[in-house]
């Protein structure tokens, strides 16, 4: 017994053509094929984890002080 695995996208009309290609372990003659669907679940969402990011953003000292007349009027550098 043998297993290939090929990964598929369901249409709408749920007709789906496979052609395989069997190993050449498989002699020829009469063989028997089993098809199992599994379904994919959606949207699991991950497990958050804290601290990944740490060290790679940074913020200006100046951050929170206003911005100067010439920013809101178009007129910066």
């Amino acid at each position: 017994m043998e297993t290939i695995k090929q990964r598929i996208i369901v249409p709408t009309n749920h007709k789906v053509r496979l052609e395989l290609t069997v190993p050449e372990s498989i002699a020829p003659g009469e063989a028997e094929v089993l098809v199992v669907f599994s379904a994919k679940e959606k949207g699991q969402p991950r497990e958050r984890q804290l601290g990944v990011l740490k060290g790679k953003v940074w913020m200006s000292d100046d951050f929170d002080e206003p911005l100067p007349d010439a920013f809101w009027l178009g007129e910066t550098e």
